[in-house]
């Protein structure tokens, strides 16, 4: 389990899969609209389907950790008065899953343990949102800390003291060597950078301050900004909230493109240029098959498949308005229809309960 944690939660280094706290949370959210989940039993839920699906080989651990990363200086000094190693804050990172996701990591001399945080001591992470230099949100490491789990934690709005209605979470990385929260993007508004604070105390008389003094780290706060493109990136591919990009030269400089058009462009079939265009590529009902010749829409209308993925499909592979019609009054109980136009053909079936199935061939 330890082992599944740290490739979730750890810092830039340690190999993470974003896909899994992606699927936790999804099953968690399922479980929660059937029967209701308190804070305690989600962890334990969070340990049974993590068992389920990596038993089931629902999940490659070994996965690339696919967080745009950013980070601090080093800092190498010391607080004034001295203070213990696992309280001498040395840096911080900030991850952005593709999710938006925020992961931020506060590192320590000496690394950090659970047992510090029952003697008093806390960490707390505030967030300047419009870049003035003053809190505008924090979140504290303060309380019940276990390194294979994340905990519950509170945002908080630094000037009002109200708690803003966001997941948010806190945890020690599997290793030990930092102290990290996380929140969703979509919890506060954020500009195109946002400055970053940890402040760290055993006994609330000494205090360690990343960055020192009075000054703030910035950080980018878009994923496809905080991403690295260069040579050593060329052509690789990333993908954030449904639009994948890719990192290619042009005009002389090495920037990430959208890769819908580049490869709508360059395909050889209908069907395989609608599964770009339309940007399918992160849909899990889309499925393109036979080298670009078949293109599949599984639970249309019901599931992730939209309406509007629907229709832009239908309008780039040119299906007829009256096939469109035959499609719109298709029963459950007619079972699979087909239809052929151009070097198109359709077949489908729908359900109330799966929604619409279609598959569209190239000939």
């Amino acid at each position: 389990m330890a082992q599944l944690v740290a490739h979730l939660h750890g810092m830039q280094g340690v190999r993470g899969s974003s896909p899994l706290r992606s699927t936790l949370r999804i099953v968690l959210s399922v479980i929660q609209s059937f029967f209701g989940l308190g804070k305690k039993m989600k962890k334990i839920v969070s340990a049974l389907v993590i068992g389920v699906l990596v038993l089931a080989g629902g999940i490659n651990a070994s996965a690339s950790d696919d967080r745009a990363f950013q980070y601090s200086a080093k800092d190498k000094t010391n607080p004034p008065g001295g203070i213990a190693g696992e309280w001498d804050l040395t840096d911080v990172q900030l991850g952005i899953t593709p999710e938006d996701e925020f992961q931020v990591f506060a590192s320590t001399k000496v690394g950090v343990s659970d047992a510090q945080f029952t003697i008093g001591g806390t960490f707390v992470l505030y967030i300047d949102v419009n870049l003035d230099r003053n809190a505008d949100f924090q979140i504290d490491a303060n309380g019940v800390f276990d390194p294979e789990y994340v905990s519950d934690r509170e945002l908080v709005d630094s000037r009002t003291l109200e708690v803003i209605d966001c997941e948010t979470g806190g945890w020690i990385t599997p290793k030990g060597d930092a102290v990290a929260w996380s929140f969703q993007k979509s919890c506060i508004k954020l500009g195109t950078f946002v400055n970053v604070m940890v402040t760290s105390t055993p006994d609330g008389i000494k205090f360690d301050r990343l960055p020192d003094g009075s000054s703030w780290q910035k950080f980018k706060t878009s994923y496809v900004g905080a991403s690295t493109c260069s040579a050593k990136q060329n052509q690789k591919k990333i993908t954030h909230l449904g639009t994948t990009w890719i990192c290619i030269k042009s005009s002389g400089k090495w920037a990430w493109k959208d890769y819908a058009p580049i490869a709508a462009k360059s395909a050889k079939f209908l069907t395989e240029k609608a599964f770009y265009l339309c940007k399918l590529s992160s849909r899990s009902g889309a499925v393109l098959e036979d080298a670009g010749k078949t293109l599949t829409l599984d639970g249309a209308f019901k599931f992730d498949i939209t309406e509007k993925d629907y229709n832009c499909v239908t309008r780039a592979v040119g299906m007829p308005s009256s096939v469109d019609r035959r499609i719109s009054i298709t029963r459950a109980l007619d079972g699979m229809q087909e239809a052929k136009w151009g070097r198109i053909s359709a077949f489908w079936n729908y359900h109330p309960d799966s929604g619409l199935n279609i598959t569209f061939s190239y000939n």
